[in-house]
């Protein structure tokens, strides 16, 4: 009977404790300050973002261009499958959809020995940014992070965690849709 009723204590317990944390999670990511679809991404990078070959590269560079920019890491689970996908992309869309591969803070060996055994498509922009700023700035917090700007620079959508080639073509085709019938947004 006791030990019953201790197991039941310690149960109510672990369950009370799940419940914080789900609610301290559902409260974190309702307070974010990161822009919100629609909106425009307006931190300039001229300061932080360079290509492998030491070229600075400035996210307005892309204006009037659909941009997929990704947030990876070597150490990232995730990142060599996702930008694999990218890759994808880039040859099924060619120059119609930019795609920024933006490495978090690694040294430009450590990005190239994690890029060049890919091999991905010369349409993917391997970028550096060694202070982090972009992750920072769209407030990441998962990895891999990802978000898809429109021809204005708004905010079309933002991943946290994996993203399949499913969903990106999918953010693809509502991009599209949206174009055909602008007042179809969501």
């Amino acid at each position: 009977m006791f030990r019953r009723l201790y197991r039941m204590r310690y149960l109510f317990g672990a369950l009370l404790l799940v419940l914080a944390v789900l609610a301290g999670m559902v409260y974190v990511l309702t307070q974010s300050s990161a822009p919100g679809a629609g909106e425009p991404i307006t931190k300039d990078s001229r300061e932080y973002l360079t290509d492998y070959a030491g070229n600075t590269v400035q996210l307005s560079d892309f204006r009037r261009k659909v941009v997929i920019a990704h947030s990876w890491a070597s150490w990232c689970t995730y990142c060599a499958e996702e930008l694999k996908n990218l890759g994808k992309i880039n040859e099924i869309y060619g120059d119609d959809i930019v795609i920024l591969a933006i490495n978090r803070a690694e040294s430009l060996a450590d990005a190239k020995a994690f890029t060049d055994p890919l091999a991905l498509p010369p349409g993917i922009k391997l970028l550096l940014d060694p202070t982090d700023t972009f992750y920072k700035q769209i407030e990441g917090f998962a990895m891999p992070e990802t978000i898809g700007l429109d021809e204005r620079g708004e905010l079309l959508f933002h991943q946290r965690g994996p993203l399949r080639f499913e969903d990106i073509t999918t953010h693809i085709m509502n991009l599209e849709a949206d174009r055909r019938d602008p007042n179809s947004k969501k």
